[in-house]
């Protein structure tokens, strides 16, 4: 039986299908619902496919608020004709959550609403993603932070980010990202070599959402994922730090999905040092901010002992390496489309 990462088409966000098989049973995992109508008709196809086989979702993970990331899921959660009962485990850090955690007010402007409703009604009295989660009876209301083991029907799960001091800063100045009608970025990084992008110095991404989204090391029957939503390097390399990795003892996966769509400001030196990889997963369509930034791929590139392997998406974003830079670094580049079915099969190495 083939595990595989369906990567769905969720213009510049993540929506990403995982699918764990073994001869006796099935797990699926959900992360994040990406943006954009072809994205909700392909995840939501796939949902009914899956409760039409009589399976589930065993876990839905919500990283962080980011519309990028979030805007499916509340389509999800709107649509009357899902039953939202196939999720049967829910993870998703919301402002209720880290308020009860640090014994803080709640605040309705923390409260992320499905739709608008009557003006003269509150947010806490109409339809909010919260109260909907709360339905299911699925939702794990506790925070999700660094140093967190799970263990769902024998996937073990290890939180590796947000750490608490990113949950109490993100919650005093807690940030929505509105949807936004965004146009093909003219500006990238791609007509720069790898041996100029390399020598750049690394600058950490600043934006709290980004800080806060929860990233993990999954582990099952001999298959190890790296999935870091839009995390910081610094809070991950940390969390991997703490569980006794280092350049010398490295992290072994089968697959990583890069952070933040492949922003330079995501991925640092100090993080690939750690890690041992050959399968990189870069989600986005390239309209937003440039991503992916070829110097976040050059890097990985140039701290990979081995044959590197990137996924993409969108073949948008084909044009990132030239044709002599793909042979010299011996790199391979696949772009998933419905040929394909956006399916990144994995491989017990």
């Amino acid at each position: 039986m083939k595990s595989y990462v369906k990567v769905l088409p969720a213009t510049n966000g993540d929506c990403l299908l995982i699918s764990l098989l073994t001869e006796e049973k099935e797990m699926n995992i959900l992360i994040d619902g990406g943006r954009g109508r072809a994205c909700y008709r392909r995840l939501k196809s796939e949902i009914e496919n899956i409760s039409m086989e009589g399976k589930l979702i065993d876990l839905l993970v919500i990283t962080h608020t980011d519309d990028d990331h979030i805007s499916g899921i509340i389509k999800l959660f709107q649509d009357t004709k899902i039953n939202k009962n196939i999720f049967k485990n829910i993870w998703f850090n919301s402002g209720s959550i880290i308020s009860n955690y640090f014994s803080l007010e709640e605040d309705d402007s923390k409260i992320i609403p499905l739709q608008p409703d009557n003006k003269k009604m509150s947010i806490r009295q109409g339809l909010s993603l919260e109260k909907e989660l709360k339905k299911t009876n699925s939702w794990y209301e506790n925070v999700l932070v660094s140093g967190n083991k799970e263990d769902i029907n024998g996937m073990c799960f290890t939180i590796l980010s947000p750490d608490i001091d990113t949950l109490r800063e993100f919650w005093n100045k807690w940030e929505i990202e509105c949807d936004t009608n965004t146009k093909m970025s003219s500006v990238t990084d791609y007509h720069i070599s790898i041996e100029t992008l390399i020598k750049n110095k690394f600058i950490e991404d600043k934006r709290l959402p980004n800080k806060s989204s929860i990233a993990f090391l999954l582990e099952f029957n001999g298959i190890r994922l790296l999935m870091l939503g839009d995390s910081h390097p610094s809070i991950v390399v940390n969390s991997l730090r703490s569980l006794g990795y280092s350049n010398k003892n490295k992290l072994k996966v089968n697959l990583m999905k890069v952070s933040h769509h492949g922003s330079k400001f995501n991925t640092s030196v100090e993080l690939l040092n750690l890690i041992e990889c050959k399968n990189f997963i870069v989600s986005t369509d390239g309209s937003k901010h440039g991503f992916p930034h070829k110097e976040c791929l050059a890097k990985i590139v140039k701290n990979t002992t081995e044959k590197v392997r990137f996924y993409f998406n969108y073949s948008t974003v084909s044009n990132i390496f030239t044709e002599e830079e793909i042979e010299d670094y011996g790199m391979e580049c696949i772009f998933l489309d419905t040929k394909k079915d956006y399916t990144v099969e994995v491989k017990q190495e």
